[in-house]
């Protein structure tokens, strides 16, 4: 039976939309795949698909548990949905039967048999009893008699456990034979089962299922992939077993292969959560804000210029890139998005400057009291593409300076890509959004002049304080423009919907 490795479309999968891999992950998964069919036909092996936060673990575990799903017996288990249970066990052997359960009838019975004698081991020994509550219900006086009562019931119980874990083991060897034999059921060997979100799951859960995976599915024939943030999960097992406790080696016990699943460049992750309103209608939906790069992609890749500059992980991009699309959408004045971005970073990781450039008229410098980590990122470049031509911006002349002469020639700007560290941005796109009017004020002869920004009033001298001037020549001084101060209106506001 042929599987389908062209992921460029959406499917559905367990009643969920799963959108186009958009990171070209199609290809990991056939090899991976590929690996796991041939060497789990005839041994068991337990694969960890790891990646950090936001780098689609999640979406990949799902597309090739869907694409894999009419060639073999498929199970995907939501862990971290099923953390409310106190019982791992009882977890996966329920999204087995939900999900096989339209196999052949001799398969779903033989499921069902395995699936009540699981139920024997979810018994427990309650709590230890004080001995006067023993003593008034039991009527013994010696407590060590309980005691001793209790220890070999508990052996008892121990050794039931095993007995049952032994015929749970059986029985999946016969799931494994039924399927190897085509006996009504027409797939193919191996059995993969996925678990997903583990790494979010309770410390102890988290645990308990990796137990069971070993000691219990040990089985030919079975593959599970186990997907997490492993170094988040490995914290998680420090949570129960200390903080000196060696959780990578650990770990090494339950996996015998690791595939690390590479975290997206920020832009291809950004593209992959952009509300689709804005990718469809990009100059219609993005035409409030200021500078607007040419292309979709032209504004994602400055967005994760910056993001990339400051070193903000997946988690946290996306969280700022989030807020700024939700902005985008429901802001009906103009702004510039980029500015408004790097305070909102400024506003969570270096209050201090974010207070300063809010509060006063001081620009950021590299003498400015920010730290060292911050310091560096500032002085990182960003790229913006944007249209400076005279239709677009409404800029007919440019003032050419040379030596004591001025003069004004036309604007022959297109497209260009302009260049800053971002030290150099934010101050220049500070002085533009406290101008209130679109003109300049130039001096001759001893007199002054006002030119307006349409008809000479900028100054072509090559900088962002004169670029960002021509973008905005059209909107400065109009009621449609946001003021500054509501910039950082926007910031706190932001933050109440984390």
């Amino acid at each position: 039976m042929s599987m389908n490795w062209d992921w460029s479309n959406e499917v559905e999968y367990l009643n969920e939309k799963l959108p186009p891999d958009n990171l070209d992950r199609a290809k990991y998964a056939k090899f991976l795949y590929e690996v796991a069919a041939r060497r789990g036909e005839t041994s068991n092996l337990v694969i960890n698909i790891n990646a950090e936060w936001g780098a689609g673990k999640t979406h990949f575990t799902r597309r090739l548990a869907q694409t894999i799903k009419e060639k073999h017996p498929t199970v995907y288990v939501d862990a971290w949905k099923q953390d409310f249970s106190d019982d791992p066990l009882l977890a996966i052997f329920s999204s087995i039967s939900e999900q096989l359960g339209d196999q052949s009838d001799k398969f779903t019975a033989l499921a069902k048999i395995t699936e009540k004698k699981v139920g024997v081991l979810l018994k427990g020994v309650g709590p230890a009893l004080v001995q006067g509550f023993v003593k008034k219900i039991t009527g013994v006086d010696d407590f060590s008699e309980i005691a001793k009562s209790v220890t070999e019931n508990m052996i008892e119980l121990h050794k039931e456990k095993n007995a049952v874990i032994e015929e749970i083991k059986c029985d999946l060897r016969d799931w494994v034979r039924y399927v190897k034999q085509k006996d009504g059921i027409n797939k193919d060997l191996p059995i993969f089962i996925f678990i997903d979100e583990l790494d979010r799951c309770r410390p102890s859960y988290a645990i308990n299922l990796l137990e069971i995976v070993k000691h219990i599915f040990d089985v030919k024939g079975l593959v599970f992939f186990i997907s997490t943030d492993t170094e988040q999960l490995q914290h998680s097992i420090k949570v129960v077993y200390g903080k000196d406790f060696d959780a990578q080696q650990y770990l090494g016990r339950f996996f015998d292969r690791r595939n690390i699943l590479s975290a997206p460049k920020t832009k291809e992750l950004l593209e992959t959560r952009t509300p689709e309103s804005l990718i469809k209608d990009y100059l219609s939906s993005t035409k409030n804000i200021v500078p607007q790069p040419v292309e979709f992609h032209d504004f994602t890749q400055t967005c994760s210029d910056i993001l990339d500059a400051f070193q903000i992980n997946l988690r946290d991009s996306l969280k700022y890139y989030d807020r700024l699309c939700d902005l985008i959408l429901i802001e009906n004045k103009t702004f510039d998005p980029f500015y408004l971005l790097i305070i909102m970073y400024l506003f969570d990781k270096e209050n201090s400057t974010y207070k300063s450039i809010k509060l006063s008229n001081q620009q950021i410098t590299k003498e400015s009291n920010i730290n060292e980590h911050t310091k560096i990122s500032l002085q990182k470049q960003i790229n913006i593409n944007v249209d400076l031509s005279s239709f677009k911006t409404g800029v007919q002349t440019l003032t050419y300076k040379h030596n004591s002469e001025s003069l004004r020639l036309r604007n022959e700007f297109k497209t260009l890509s302009l260049n800053s560290n971002i030290y150099n941005y934010i101050n220049s796109a500070t002085k533009v959004i406290k101008t209130e009017k679109a003109s300049s004020i130039f001096t001759t002869f001893q007199t002054k002049e006002e030119v307006s920004w349409k008809n000479g009033g900028i100054e072509n001298d090559k900088s962002m304080l004169s670029y960002l001037k021509i973008c905005w020549t059209n909107t400065k001084g109009s009621q449609t423009e946001l003021k500054f101060h509501e910039y950082f209106d926007l910031v706190e506001l932001s933050t109440t919907l984390d």
